[in-house]
């Protein structure tokens, strides 16, 4: 069961205020969410579009469990000026008649409060109690895996930790 686990989840990202489990920082205000991707983009497109405005750390486009991208994408750059910077010169940015949808990634965690993780990069197959078991992660107070309107998760989900505390120790 453990490594049937292992394999569904795949390497999770988990986003924290602060995640000391991550090999770099991360720092609130950096990260763009970039939705409406048209499915032939990739990362490599993504990076090139965030260049000009500075050093891109990371780009992440997740892929269904067949390799097919969802449609959205997550930038990290090395500055928080560097991304308001991008989000506003490429506001009205089509990308292969795709009008691009972009916004702070942070936003949404934060208006969540600071005990809301967010678990990205799921398999289509997890569903909250199973992630719930895989994270051990002390007092959970609830997991919610986001799913579409045909009922199928997204590859997502936001958990809830009894206290702010318990986020910030991860």
């Amino acid at each position: 069961e453990p490594e049937r686990l292992r394999r569904s989840f795949g390497q999770p990202n988990i986003v924290a205020p602060p995640p000391a489990t991550h090999a770099r920082s991360y720092t609130p205000g950096r990260r763009v969410y970039v939705g409406n991707l048209p499915p032939d983009s990739g990362w490599r497109e993504l990076q090139e579009l965030f260049l000009k405005f500075g050093e891109v750390l990371h780009v992440q486009v997740p892929v269904t469990e067949a390799g097919r991208p969802r449609g959205f994408g997550v930038v990290e750059l090395a500055a928080t000026e560097a991304a308001t910077a991008a989000m506003r010169g490429l506001a009205k940015t089509v990308l292969h008649r795709h009008p691009l949808v972009l916004r702070d990634d942070t936003a949404l965690a934060q208006a969540l409060g600071g005990n809301v993780l967010y678990v990205g990069n799921l398999a289509a197959s997890v569903r909250a109690q199973a992630l719930r078991l895989h994270l051990r992660l002390g007092d959970v107070a609830s997991v919610t895996v986001p799913t579409s309107s045909s009922g199928r998760p997204l590859g997502f989900a936001w958990v809830q930790l009894g206290s702010a505390q318990e986020a910030a120790d991860l």
